[in-house]
């Protein structure tokens, strides 16, 4: 923006009040405050966003919950923040959880199931009745009862989720290090003498790598679910955090006001199918490999 023959760059600048002429010392709010407004209107050049509005960005010019204007195309959540916003701050948060779920998982699940596979007799045996008796432990009822014992954030969500969801790529590695250590190579090398670390790491788990990677998509599936039903039910993120689940748990309250639900719902419904459907034609490619 320029104002009075000065340039500044607010989404790279922290300005005050004093920057532009005003007595009181405060950090400077552009749509959120009289002054913001009337610094705007007195300057000579503006680019604006596309979006307006922070997470967090009140509207007190309409009624709350409002449906899509041209100012907020989605309209607005029961305190007046833009729901567009909040959609994207919560989808980014869904999906950068999901992802250090899922990629948490899969090295765990790795680490368990190829050493299952590969080392095999006992204790293959010892690790497959601990890993079943931990999977026989309700993981949903054993979350909420930890994380309505403390205070929920991102990464208490993340460690306790991650308690249970490598639990099933386990599973898969064993399976898979179980069929690759008998084939031709995998002997020839222990024959060599080399180290049952070198054989795992650079034999088999090459090998095994895809048929394990296709079940990815299925854990950051299952990851963004999780967060948003636990958000959902009041035992995720708090409820100032934009999320998809703080969206639907509006939309519940607020059935008179159906854009947010559906805004909210939509977008589960189009990542879901679109991480589905990468898992598919992964299995797909898999399968036409031959492996």
């Amino acid at each position: 923006m320029v104002h009075h023959g000065h340039v500044f760059c607010p989404i790279f600048q922290n300005l005050s009040s004093s920057d532009f002429g005003l007595q009181e010392e405060r950090p400077m709010s552009f749509y959120d405050s009289a002054e913001g407004t009337s610094v705007l209107s007195q300057s000579s050049f503006i680019w604006h966003p596309f979006i307006r509005f922070s997470q967090s960005t009140i509207d007190m010019s309409l009624p709350a919950p409002h449906p899509p204007t041209k100012a907020h195309w989605l309209g607005t959540d029961d305190h007046g923040r833009d729901i567009l916003v909040r959609l994207l701050y919560g989808l980014r948060l869904s999906m950068l959880f999901g992802f250090s779920l899922a990629t948490l998982g899969l090295l765990i699940g790795l680490s368990i199931g190829g050493l299952q596979g590969y080392m095999g007799g006992m204790v293959d045996i010892l690790i497959g009745r601990m890993v079943e008796l931990w999977s026989s432990v309700p993981s949903m009822f054993l979350v909420l009862i930890i994380v309505s014992l403390i205070q929920p954030n991102f990464w208490l969500l993340l460690g306790v989720c991650l308690m249970f969801n490598w639990v099933q790529i386990a599973a898969v590695t064993r399976a898979e290090f179980l069929r690759i250590r008998e084939q031709d190579y995998v002997r020839a090398a222990e024959i060599m003498g080399l180290s049952r670390a070198r054989i795992m790491l650079k034999h088999i788990l090459p090998n095994a790598v895809f048929g394990i990677l296709v079940y990815f998509p299925y854990l950051f599936t299952n990851a963004i679910i999780q967060l948003t039903a636990l958000t959902f039910l009041g035992f995720g993120l708090p409820p100032e955090t934009a999320s998809l689940g703080d969206l639907l748990n509006q939309a519940k309250e607020n059935l008179g006001s159906p854009w947010i639900g559906v805004s909210a719902i939509m977008t589960l419904v189009v990542v879901l199918t679109l991480l589905m459907t990468i898992s598919e034609k992964l299995r797909d490619v898999y399968k036409k490999s031959g492996c």
